[in-house]
This record gives structure tokens, sequence and C-alpha cells, in this order.
């Protein structure tokens, strides 16, 4: 039988800490990261479905950095371009006192960015064009 955690405090927005590059960014509003893997069915006699197969996956990754935190992997990057930065890890730890620490890694690497801002904006972001290599979900360590 299953336990029932209500009324605990559930995972939000406050409870994640990324680390990427050495560094622990503050100043970022979005980090998300997704796996699919191709499937298809498998058909036998009288076209019924027996079964399953898989095939490729593949994963994505989107990261919204405040400038401040982006203008430090531009100074940190050879020859200050972020698409010359080796692929990286990502990690994504979500911690609160009610649930047990979930740890993912993420591998990625940046391949684009994009500049500017909005008149009047407060909080000027950057969101890097990320190429996502790999997805580890659940890590121990």
């Amino acid at each position: 039988m299953g336990i029932i955690n209500a009324f605990g405090k559930q995972y939000d927005g406050g409870d994640l800490t990324i680390s990427l590059l050495g560094n622990q960014p503050v100043n970022f509003n979005k980090f998300t990261y997704e796996k699919t893997q191709e499937a298809q069915t498998n058909n036998g006699r009288g076209n019924k479905v027996i079964g399953y197969s898989h095939g490729k996956e593949s994963f994505t990754a989107e990261l919204e950095l405040g400038m401040n935190e982006w203008r430090g992997i531009v100074n940190a990057s050879p020859s200050g371009d972020p698409c010359k930065i080796k692929p990286f890890q990502i990690v994504s730890t979500y911690a609160n006192d009610d649930n047990e620490v979930a740890i993912d890694i993420v591998t990625v690497k940046i391949v684009g960015y994009n500049g500017g801002s909005d008149v009047g904006a407060m909080n000027v972001m950057v969101t890097p064009k990320l190429l996502c290599l790999g997805v580890q979900v659940g890590v121990k360590l």
C-alpha cells in the first residue's frame, strides 16, 4: 500500500537550485528538460497488436538566465564565445523539508544565444539555445 502525502509541502520553484559551470545562478526564470523515445506498436496475425518496440531517444532543454548570470558565462568562455564551451552538466536539485531531495543531471552544449531587451524591462533575461545531449533523472549522490 502506498503512503499518502497529503498536506505536506509540495515541490515548487523555490525549492530548485541549479549548478552549472562551477556556479549556482540565482537569477534564472526557467529550467526545463525533456526526454522522449520513439515507440511503435508491432502487429501479428489478424493485424492485432502483439507488442511494441522502442527507437531513438531525444532530449530537449531550456534555460532562461538573467543578463548578469549570462555575462558571467560569456566572460568565462574562450574568446568570449559561449558556443565554444565544451558540453557541460546542469545539476537540478529540488529540496524541501517535507520531501526527499530530487536530483536530475542534464548534459547540454550551448549552440546559440539571443540578445536585446524590451524598453522598460527591469530584469533582462537571456535564453541560450541548448543542444541537449542527455537527461538523468533521480540521480543518487
